[in-house]
């Protein structure tokens, strides 16, 4: 495939009106900027396209291409998601900055895809996207990988800060393998998902870097105090995690109960000690279980309950059926402590006719 099939593809999209998603792969090509600015000039004139990827790994587009596509998604005012995968490319920090600004700017992007791994980019782009992310008020997925890259614990930090102070992102993903990110980065990223009350799914894939138990006993303790967050995915093979980590992780896991997907990746037996399917079976069960009770318990004819359900407010009431359900050795949710909700769980044994 050439430039002319590039050239070609992109007026077809240009002249376009229906097409809702466009997907294109176009690795170890000969393709070079003259087809990714081609396909940059479609998307931004394009008007139905809601969804765009495209894969370029290994081929001769670079920051002509990035700044482009950039620049693009900076105007297009219908596209909702972009992915770019563009490893081993010649994209360096003048793409990394242009998607930046561009997020900054755009405002109907909900998902942003950026998988740059061994390219030239580094912390200037990193640095540039985390500060992107605390500025957009609308996307709700992001995705970075940057492994393998020259970006360190300033792109961490800034990412960690974004976190914490976006409240619209739902999914977060950061694949920093092999790159100089430290515990510098791991603890503030903990920190940042402490506090966050929006995000659902947070994957972090540190492999081959220099975090240790200083970043693992921080996860362990945001995976403690969250209470909204659904998936949590930690890769850390080959890094500098212990014994520590492993205990504080295993305990941290047992005590949630909001996690329905968890997966840690470690060269040891990380969760001694610990199901992790049948943490997330009980999990599971308990918001079926509580939401069913609180529906029933709502709908009660009984007038001296419906005054105590009335008089307790919707958040104190959920809080005290959650009660009757959590085991009694498990420890509150931070947030519920210093809400004043804390209820301590019923030491009577349920019987099925309760």
């Amino acid at each position: 495939m050439t430039d002319a099939s590039g050239a070609a593809l992109a007026r077809a999209i240009g002249k376009n009106t229906v097409l809702e998603s466009f997907k294109f792969d176009c690795r170890e090509t000969r393709m070079s900027d003259r087809s990714g600015i081609a396909l940059a000039t479609a998307l931004k004139a394009n008007r139905s396209l809601q969804s765009f990827q495209i894969t370029c790994v290994e081929t001769r587009m670079g920051e002509a291409s990035g700044a482009c596509l950039a620049e693009a998604i900076r105007v297009n005012t219908a596209l909702q998601s972009f992915k770019l995968i563009c490893y081993r490319t010649n994209m360096g920090d003048e793409s990394g900055v242009a998607f930046a600004d561009a997020i900054k700017t755009n405002r109907t992007l909900l998902c942003f895809h950026l998988d740059c791994p061994d390219t030239r980019m580094s912390d200037t782009s990193g640095s540039a996207l985390g500060q992107a992310i605390q500025e957009n008020t609308t996307l709700e997925a992001f995705k970075l990988d940057c492994s393998g890259t020259r970006m360190g614990d300033d792109c961490g930090l800034l990412l960690a800060a974004a976190i914490e102070a976006n409240s619209t992102l739902h999914s977060f993903h950061l694949d920093c393998s092999d790159t100089g990110m430290g515990d510098a980065s791991g603890m503030a990223l903990a920190k940042a998902i402490e506090v966050n009350r929006t995000l659902r799914s947070f994957r972090l894939d540190c492999y081959a870097t220099s975090m240790g138990d200083s970043s693992g006993t921080s996860f362990a303790n945001a995976i403690r105090s969250n209470v909204t967050l659904q998936s949590f995915k930690l890769d850390c093979a080959n890094t500098s995690m212990g014994e520590a980590s492993s205990r504080a992780l295993s305990a941290a896991i047992k005590t949630n109960i909001t996690l329905q997907s968890i997966a840690v990746l470690h060269d040891i037996d990380m969760m001694v000690g610990l199901s992790l399917p049948k943490v997330v079976q009980r999990n599971n069960e308990l918001k079926l279980a509580w939401r069913n009770l609180v529906c029933i318990s709502q709908q009660t004819q009984c007038p001296k309950l419906q005054k105590i359900i009335d008089a307790m407010g919707e958040l104190s009431f959920q809080q005290v059926i959650l009660a009757y359900f959590v085991p009694k050795d498990m420890q509150w949710p931070l947030r519920f402590k210093r809400q004043g909700l804390q209820s301590k769980p019923t030491n009577r044994t349920h019987s099925p006719n309760d």
